[in-house]
Formats: C-alpha cells, sequence, structure tokens
C-alpha cells in the first residue's frame, strides 16, 4: 500500500477518477492489514499529509460566504437533506446560521479585504495550538475603510476589525460546519443504503459529504478543503469512549495546523487572497481511520521505540485503542522467543560481540600509531604527508559566516572524516572482518568537503598501501549511495556481497543509515573463503533445508554520527520543509518534551530568521530516534545462522554521547545493541527526560486551561450551554479541588467544555508552589512564591465561621484536600477556584449576617458581571483577596464602574454594588464610591473566622443594601 502511494500521488487525475481512498475502500472490511517496518510508514503518511496540506488550498473569505450562503438558502437543497438538516440536527443548524451571522457583522467579513502594501505576498501566518506564527514577527490588523467601502490589511493600523481572532474563529466555525455535514453525511449514507433501489450500489462516508457539498454548489478545491478538515483519514469515533483514565493534552492532533498566506495579483486587483490551508490528519488519525475498519498488524524491530519524531506517538495510540492496544510479543510462542534469545545462542556457540568507540584523533599519524610501527610510518610518510595536506585542502572549502564557527565546523568534520577512517583500519587489519558496513548520516558526494567521495576512496586505497594488506586480493570499498535508485541501489548491494563469496575478497560496503540501515536484507552466500571460519548458532529443531544455513551475515560494522533527526530551522518558509519542521516540534510539544520557555524560544526562531537557529537539546524522542537506527542497523546482522566468532562493532563517540535506553526493556535488546549501550556512560539521562516531562506537562495543562477558559469566556453571555458549562466546571472544581484519576476520567468523559486539566499528582502532595511567568499566556512554572492550597485559598479560615462547614457539607463542596492522585492546576486554582469559593462562602456569611436572600442574574447578557443581586437592585460582588492584594484599587474601580454600565444598559435599570472581600487581617470601615453606587467592604471574617465589621458597620452595609 505505502510503497505504490507516491506512484499513485503522481498521477492524481487518474486515480481520482477510477479509485477510492484506501481507507474507504471495501477491500478492508473484515481484513487484516500488515505494515511491515511500521514505524517507518509514518513518514510516508506525514509526507503526504504535508503535501496535502501545502497543495489544497483556498481562499478563506470566499469559502465562509460560500457557507454563509447555503446554510441561508437551504431551502434550494433537495428535501431529505432538508429533512436531516433541519430536524434531525435543528438545534447544531441554527447555532451554525446564527453564529455564521455574528462572523459576518463582526468581523465585516461581507466586504473585501485589501493589503496597503500592494506588493505583499511574501508573508503569512500560522496558527499552532500554542501561539500564530508571524511571519513578519509582527501583528497584523484589519480596519474597516470608510472611503473605499473595503477593509483594510496591515500591521501599522488600527485592529477594529481584530484580524487575527477573526481567522482563529472563522476557522473554528468551518471546523464546527464540517463535523455537521459528517452528521448529515452518515444519516444520508444510512438512509441511501436502506432504499432497496440503492442496495447493489452504496456509497461510503466520503461519497456522502461529498455529495452534500456538491448539493451546495461549493467549489471543487473548497470541498477538497473541507473533506481534508473534517473527514479524510479523521477516525470517525472513539475506540475507547469510557476511558479509566483522564486524558492527556494532545491539541496537535486535535486541532493541526492551519495556515495562511496573502497574494495579491493584477486579475483581483481590488481584493487580497487570503489563502487558507489545513494540516489537519496527522499519521496517528490516518491509522486510527484504518482501525475503525479493520485490525492492524505492525511489525518492525522498533514499533515500540518512544520516539514521536520517528515513530508514530505511541502514547496518543494507546490512550485512543484503550484494550485495544496490544503488545504482540505476548502471543509469541516459546519456540520462536526462544529463536529471539541470540545472548543464549550466543553464549551456546561462542560467538564474542565487542563494541568499542573509535578514539579521537585529528592527525594521521596519530591515527596509524595504534597499528604501524614509528618505522612503518617514517617509511610511508610522502603518503600520509599527501593525505594530511589533502584533508586539510577539502575541509578549507567549508565555510561559515563567523570565522570562529568556521574553524569549530572545520575540525567537526575533520573528525568525522578520521572516525571514518579509523574504521577502514581496523577493518584491513582484521582478516576475520570478510564483510563489514560502515553506516553514517553523511553519505560521501562528488565535490562534497564535508564528506568528499574523491578523498575517501583515495584514503582507503592509500591505507591500503600503507598497512601493506597481505592478502591476495585486496579488500575493496563499495559505496553505496541512496539518492540512486532502488534497483541500481540492490544491484550495488548485490555485487559488493558477492565478493567474499565468489572472488574471496573482503568488503567495505559505506552507506547511509537510511539506505542500508534499515530494512535491507545485507547476508551474503556462504563460500569455501569464509566456511571454516563461521560458527552456526542455528536451532536445533529447525529445517536444515532453511536457507539462513546457507549464507552468512555481516562481520563487523561501523556506526558513525546520527544527524538531523530533527529538522533545520534556518531559513523557515511555508514550504513542505517549514512545515515538517514545525510538525516535529509540535509533536515534542505533544509528548511534553519541550519546556514552555524552549517552546517559546523554538517559535521566536521561526519568525525571527535574523537569529542563528539552535535546535532543542536533551530530547528523549532525538535519543530515541538514535537508539532506533542503531536497533535496525544492528539488525541487518542478524539475519542467518552463520556467524564470525568475534563480531566487531566500532562507534563514533558522538554515537554513544547521545545514546541511552530511554525507558526501552533492554533485556529485549540484541548482543549487539547491549554491547553498543555499555560503550556509554548516560545513566542520569532517563531521570532528565523525566524531569522535563513533568515540568512540560504541567506547563501546558495549564496554559490548555486558560486557553479553553477564554474560550468559555467569549460565550459566557451569548451562548446558554457555554455559560452552563462554565458554572458546572466552577461547582466542580469545589467540589473537587484534588480527585481521584478514575472520577476526573468519567468527568472528562461527559464535558466538552474543557478545563479539566487537573495536575498529576503522583506524590498525592495537597499543596505545592507554583511562579507566574507570564499571566496572558498562562505561564507557570514550578515552583514559586504562590501557594496552591487549602490554606492559601482561604477554605480553612471560611469554614471556622459558624455553620459554614456543615452548608459546605450540604452542598457536596469539599471542606478539606485530601491526598488524590490529582490538583487543581495554577489557572484553575487562580481564575476559577478562588473565586467561586468565595462567592459560595461570601453568599452564606451574607445571608446570615444581613438576612437578605441573594439571587443569581438569570439574563444570559449579565452572565459573570456581578455575582448575586438583591430585591433591591443592589449587585454583589464576592471577591476572595488575600492580603496583599496586588491589583490597582482605581482599575478596579474603573472595572467596575463598567460593569455597571453594562448592567444597566442590559436592563434599562439603575443599579448599584457591593464589593465585599471575604478574608482579612484589617479591621478597615466600609467605604462609599462613586457617587455612592458602589459600597467596598474590604472584610467579612478574619484570620479566625469570626466577622470583622462593628455591629454600626453591620448598619452601615444594610442600610446601602435598602436604600434607593
Amino acid at each position: 500500500m505505502l510503497t505504490t502511494d507516491k506512484f499513485i500521488r503522481s498521477y492524481t487525475p487518474f486515480f481520482e477518477a477510477n479509485a477510492v481512498p484506501f481507507q474507504f475502500a471495501q477491500v478492508l472490511k473484515n481484513s487484516l492489514v500488515v505494515l511491515d517496518e511500521f514505524d517507518s510508514t509514518k513518514e510516508r503518511l506525514l509526507e503526504k499529509s504535508i503535501d496535502d496540506a501545502l497543495k489544497v488550498k483556498v481562499d478563506l473569505l470566499n469559502l465562509f460566504k460560500a457557507i454563509y450562503r447555503n446554510l441561508h438558502k437551504i431551502a434550494d437543497l433537495p428535501s431529505e437533506l432538508q429533512e436531516i438538516m433541519t430536524e434531525e440536527q435543528s438545534v447544531e443548524f441554527n447555532r451554525l446560521e446564527t453564529r455564521s451571522d455574528t462572523l459576518l457583522s463582526r468581523f465585516g467579513l461581507n466586504y473585501l479585504y485589501k493589503t496597503l502594501d500592494r506588493n505583499e505576498t511574501e508573508n503569512f501566518l500560522i496558527h499552532a495550538p500554542q501561539r500564530t506564527l508571524i511571519s513578519s514577527g509582527k501583528n497584523w490588523h484589519s480596519h474597516f475603510n470608510e472611503q473605499t467601502n473595503s477593509v483594510d490589511l496591515g500591521v501599522e493600523m488600527k485592529d477594529d476589525l481584530k484580524f487575527q481572532p477573526m481567522l482563529y474563529q472563522v476557522v473554528s466555525f468551518i471546523r464546527q460546519f464540517t463535523k455537521f455535514v459528517i452528521y448529515c453525511g452518515r444519516k444520508y449514507q444510512n438512509k441511501r443504503a436502506q432504499n432497496a433501489d440503492y442496495h447493489q450500489d452504496s456509497i461510503n462516508l466520503r461519497e456522502a459529504c461529498y455529495s452534500i457539498y456538491d448539493a451546495w454548489t461549493f467549489e471543487p478545491n473548497q470541498i477538497n478543503v473541507l473533506l481534508s478538515l473534517g473527514l479524510d483519514g479523521k477516525p470517525n469515533h472513539q475506540h475507547n469512549n469510557k476511558k479509566s483514565i483522564p486524558k492527556s493534552e494532545h491539541r496537535f492532533q486535535d486541532y493541526g495546523l492551519s495556515l495562511f498566506s496573502f497574494t495579491n495579483a493584477e486579475r483581483h486587483d481590488l481584493r487580497t487572497d487570503i489563502n487558507a490551508s489545513f494540516f489537519a490528519i496527522t499519521p496517528e488519525h490516518y491509522l486510527l481511520d484504518i482501525l475503525d475498519k479493520v485490525n492492524v498488524l505492525g511489525l518492525s524491530a522498533t514499533a515500540d521505540v518512544p520516539s514521536v519524531l520517528d515513530n508514530y506517538d505511541l502514547g496518543y495510540l494507546h490512550e485512543k485503542l484503550g484494550k485495544s492496544f496490544m503488545d504482540g510479543r505476548q502471543y509469541l510462542t516459546e519456540a520462536t522467543q526462544a529463536e529471539f534469545n541470540y545472548d543464549a545462542r550466543y553464549t551456546e556457540n561462542g560467538i564474542e560481540v565487542v563494541a568499542q568507540v573509535v578514539s579521537r584523533v585529528l592527525h594521521f599519524k596519530e591515527m596509524l600509531k595504534k597499528f604501524i610501527s614509528d618505522q612503518e610510518i617514517k617509511q610511508h610518510e610522502s603518503l600520509i604527508e599527501q593525505l594530511e595536506n589533502e584533508l586539510q585542502k577539502v575541509v578549507n572549502k567549508i565555510k561559515v559566516a563567523d570565522d570562529r564557527d568556521t574553524f569549530k565546523q572545520q575540525n567537526y568534520f575533520k573528525e568525522r572524516y578520521f572516525n571514518l577512517f579509523s574504521s577502514f583500519i581496523a577493518f584491513l587489519t582484521d582478516q576475520n572482518l570478510t564483510s563489514f558496513l560502515g553506516l553514517q548520516t553523511l553519505l560521501p558526494k562528488h565535490n562534497n568537503p564535508t564528506m568528499s567521495f574523491e578523498f575517501v576512496t583515495q584514503t582507503f586505497t592509500a591505507l591500503c598501501e600503507i598497512l601493506a594488506i597481505p592478502e591476495p586480493k585486496r579488500p575493496q570499498l563499495r559505496i553505496i549511495a541512496k539518492f540512486k535508485k532502488q534497483d541500481a541501489i540492490s544491484e550495488e548491494v548485490e555485487s559488493a556481497l558477492e565478493l567474499p563469496s565468489q572472488s574471496e575478497t573482503r568488503v567495505y560496503l559505506l552507506s547511509a543509515y537510511k539506505a542500508l540501515g534499515i530494512g535491507q536484507n545485507l547476508q551474503h552466500r556462504l563460500g569455501d573463503f569464509e566456511k571454516n571460519r563461521v560458527r552456526s548458532i542455528r536451532i536445533s529443531d529447525s529445517d536444515f533445508k532453511d536457507s539462513r544455513n546457507e549464507t552468512v551475515d555481516l562481520a563487523g560494522m561501523y556506526l558513525g554520527e546520527i544527524t538531523n533527526v530533527l529538522s533545520n530551522g534556518e531559513h523557515f518558509e511555508l514550504n513542505h520543509d517549514g512545515i515538517k519542521l514545525l510538525t516535529e516540534l509540535e509533536y515534542l510539544i505533544d509528548d511534553n518534551e519541550l519546556e514552555y520557555s524552549e517552546m517559546q524560544n523554538q517559535f521566536h526562531f521561526l519568525e525571527d530568521q535574523t537569529r542563528h537557529y539552535r535546535k532543542p537539546k536533551n530530547l528523549r524522542s532525538v535519543a530515541a530516534s538514535h537508539l532506533g537506527m542503531i536497533i535496525q542497523a544492528l539488525g541487518r546482522m542478524n539475519r542467518t545462522f552463520n556467524k564470525m566468532p568475534k563480531i566487531t562493532i566500532l562507534v563514533a563517540s558522538q554515537i554513544v554521547k547521545n545514546l541511552n535506553t530511554v525507558g526501552m526493556n533492554a533485556d529485549l535488546l540484541s548482543p549487539e545493541v547491549k554491547k553498543v549501550l555499555a560503550c556509554g556512560k548516560n545513566t542520569e539521562d532517563q531521570k532528565q527526560y523525566e524531569d522535563t516531562h513533568n515540568l512540560a506537562q504541567k506547563q501546558s495543562l495549564t496554559a490548555y486551561t486558560l486557553r479553553d477558559l477564554h474560550r468559555l469566556l467569549g460565550g459566557l453571555q451569548s451562548i446558554k450551554t457555554v455559560s452552563a458549562e462554565y458554572q458546572n466546571l466552577r461547582e466542580y472544581f469545589l467540589q473537587y479541588p484534588t480527585i481521584d484519576g478514575k472520577k476526573l476520567a468519567k468527568q472528562q468523559n461527559i464535558t466538552s467544555a474543557g478545563c479539566l486539566q487537573y495536575l498529576p499528582n503522583a506524590s498525592r502532595v495537597t499543596h505545592y508552589s507554583t511562579l507566574c511567568k507570564n499571566e496572558k499566556t498562562g505561564y507557570f512554572t514550578f515552583p514559586g512564591n504562590i501557594d496552591v492550597s487549602a490554606s492559601s485559598s482561604g477554605l480553612e479560615t471560611m469554614l471556622k465561621f459558624p455553620g459554614l462547614k456543615q452548608e459546605f457539607n450540604r452542598l457536596g463542596y469539599a471542606t478539606s484536600w485530601q491526598q488524590e492522585d490529582y490538583i487543581l492546576n495554577p489557572v484553575q486554582f487562580i481564575n476559577m477556584y478562588l473565586g467561586v469559593l468565595g462567592e459560595a462562602a461570601g453568599k452564606y456569611i451574607f445571608e446570615k449576617v444581613w438576612d437578605e436572600k441573594l439571587m443569581t442574574f438569570q439574563q444570559i447578557e449579565n452572565n459573570e458581571l456581578f455575582d448575586f443581586k438583591t430585591n433591591h437592585h443592589v449587585a454583589i460582588d464576592f471577591k476572595n483577596w488575600r492580603e496583599p492584594h496586588m491589583a490597582s484599587l482605581d482599575k478596579e474601580r474603573r472595572h467596575i464602574i463598567d460593569k455597571l454600565d453594562h448592567l444597566r444598559e442590559n436592563t434599562n435599570e439603575e443599579w448599584r454594588v457591593a464589593v465585599i472581600n471575604i478574608i482579612s487581617t484589617k479591621d478597615v470601615k466600609p467605604v462609599e464610591t462613586h457617587d455612592h453606587k458602589i459600597l467596598e467592604v474590604s472584610a467579612l471574617i478574619g484570620n479566625d473566622g469570626q466577622l470583622v465589621l462593628s455591629d454600626a458597620e453591620k448598619i452601615e452595609v444594610g442600610r446601602f443594601l435598602i436604600e434607593n
């Protein structure tokens, strides 16, 4: 399937007319899909999704207008579609219609948008789940121009039409619209299938949705974009709807990327195309979509390597699939498991594995001293000096902007040359290394100073002469280039591996990890040249006719440095390479491998191309990718029953520096991999990964809560369901400031409001500290100077007030913070819990002291202006401020006055407000301000839970509550 993918996409018109996408094909029904080299399939799917995202574009505003028109002309649709939309889905349809009206008027979407700079064609915006990336580094603004009767677009103007929020809200609306069409598409598909006339001609969901879009007369490219957002490759349902563990945050998987670029052209001189495309289908989504229909068996030696860069996000798949995500090892027979036990087979048959790190050298003499005498070096001094001079000439061609960096780069590549040449010497001086594989990320190329094909081959020949190899047939170097066609590579490999058996000539194959290090069979026929040297590790009950008896494995391997696991951010653009890097960063963020500060640094690098790009360091996925490539590479040595008694593995120093088990079970790894791992000393890396993961997870959960909260607040005064969700959440936090994992998972399963990102609490503490680094973005770090606890919230003090603890028990609110699996995050605590706690306690205390019943505002437009009201047009606003209160008093008063003005406008009635703080250590007299319309009460109770107001002050407050 995946090997033909590129061919199919090269002939799109033919296949679009004569084929259906794989995931919608009838052949999938009741099938088993086997994915060989399972983890490698991700790269193919990712490349396809990136290509599709860049290829399938649409003008965003024209698409919105098309949706708007179609929602308002539903009467033109066939009656069967009208019935589905306006009867079975009337609530959602009406909501979409109303939302489209709001967006049209709020952002002036019925007008043409035009950039002020008519030559503006290079800039782009990318909406990522965490923030918006802007190529210019400056926010884009939109302003209605009455003179031109159009919307001006640029960076130096008022932003009264809120351009960037417009993009976000319009895309969000379009996503909701596609979900609505998918629902209608399923209904239409089912109804059509029930019709006997169509029994032999059923349609799939994609065709059903396409038919609906087509009936609405959307343009083909608009339909393709809508399908890419809401259908193609997206799983149609959850595999594990009722999870027993709380969900993690995978915002990239949920929302993908929205890509916007601006195009001006003479053919549309009065407007600017705001081109939109979407990266919405991750490889994980594609896999889950297939799993909706069939079972998938993934086969690979590195299927469980925990890298989100070179493997699927296994954590995300596990979360989605639950018990359906199975480890196949448990189903292997004892005989199969015994065959995989290479440790026992090697020990039993006397096979020794030796792995050693290549010593760091920067001169040929220094390298050769370990293998030949000083006299022999002197004998070949002229040739050695020639090699030295030639290498210096080669590396001198390597230049970078800074001279100091140039020197570093030249020495760096020098070291890589000498690592490779050291492996040449080890191969040439060991007669039992009959076949040897050298792997690097850098492949020798013609006229390339970083790894020169000419100089590498010249050096191999020279070393044969210097070392005076005493064989009648001199060993050969064969360089296998990955940029050649696959057939040509196979022929070259076959020809090279015939040398030991047919010509009794030892051979060194030099290639790249991704060319020969994955999925290649590099065994060769066992001939007389090697027959007396090898030992068999054949299992006793294996078939004598097994071809593995007639072939022999590689005798040794050189593992050169692995680079560029993570893409480079230099010259970031809205192209394939740019989106590839951005998806990699998003995968790392989803996997909690980037702390918030590092995430922001990476985004700043991409926006500001004047800064030198620096890749993030100490990433678990990069280390896991290194390990995965090593496992795959060394797996080329385990293809037969015949082994050399001594298997030699040479390792570049950079390999062991970055290599560790990344939490994998080392017992399941091959003897070769274990020996390579033993060369390193990275015992601290796993703890560092865990520490980074824990901090990044806390930071992302907290920041995403703030994003969810902003979304709720945006609909609080206009959408009843949002208002109800918000109030339910606040009450839930009162009930569960700490919470059991199963209970939290259950709540997450039944609510779509978000904001339920409690922090994992493995230590089961009831308090922690945090530091707010950026209030606007929800950036917190841990620990810090803010205490999150029952004590700091004021709960313990409030419950000292007579009767309040009993009232909280009656309402089901927590009266203490228990040791549980999860605890409120800083945004939940500061932005929601403190406020609702103050309201709940304040209401009880107020009603007890003044015997005045408090009521909530029923009109949705008055939500969250103030907490409660009395029958005398007095609004009550409780505050849970702890001393010292940092907010500016004047600023708070202005805010309250603004809210009073809104309340008056909404009700056409005059109002006053009492602003009452719950706890204080000071005894301050109530103060009336703003023409006696605001009463400020700095405290109701002290730290002992008792009232701090005198009888006279209580009377003064009471008088304010009833006077007109």
